[in-house]
């Protein structure tokens, strides 16, 4: 009778795992959805709120992260063209959009990095303990990565101080460097 029970819970659990992913997956194409149908619209925010939430629920959601990147350049190019038609209020406009999302995508990055970090560093403790972990700390390792190429590309294509922007890059180059070679070592 016991391992009925044990198997009737197992089967609910497992069914509730997918349940949620599915509804996880109808929410990001719904979610994806609406922010083209705003970027369409040129409701750029609205857009960009929608493309956040992706990323919120999918941290490595590609897609969102581009878009993301083209809500950006959009209105950075409208304060160049508002600033080159000497329409200042306009211009400042945009900038103040362009570099907020600027500033939010950082502070999402960095966010989503510590938590990648603790991840794998939890992931190295138990490699050493004799656990079998290394697809999980291969995995990790790539997302790192592939965070840290995210935060690089925000200072280089979207640098508020420049001279900050090229030390943060440094430090960026280094500690990818480090970990790709760990990544590397664990592909061997």
């Amino acid at each position: 009778m016991a391992w009925g029970v044990i198997w009737l819970l197992m089967n609910i659990f497992v069914r509730g795992s997918n349940a949620s992913a599915e509804a996880t997956a109808d929410e990001i194409a719904t979610l994806l959805k609406d922010a083209q149908t705003s970027f369409e619209k040129q409701e750029f925010i609205a857009s960009y709120e929608a493309y956040r939430k992706v990323l919120a629920i999918d941290p490595m959601h590609q897609a969102a992260r581009e878009k993301i990147y083209e809500i950006v350049t959009i209105y950075k190019t409208l304060e160049e063209t508002a600033r080159a038609a000497n329409d200042e209020e306009r211009a400042d406009m945009f900038q103040r959009q362009h570099r907020t999302i600027i500033k939010e995508m950082l502070n999402i990055f960095t966010l989503q990095l510590e938590k990648q970090l603790t991840i794998y560093t939890d992931l190295k403790a138990k490699a050493k303990q004799g656990d079998d972990v290394q697809k999980q700390i291969t995995t990790e390792l790539e997302y790192i990565i592939t965070t840290l190429q995210q935060l690089k590309y925000m200072y280089v294509e979207f640098p508020r101080e420049p001279a900050k922007a090229e030390k943060m890059v440094e430090r960026i180059d280094k500690t990818l460097t480090a970990y790709q070679n760990e990544l590397a070592t664990y592909k061997k």
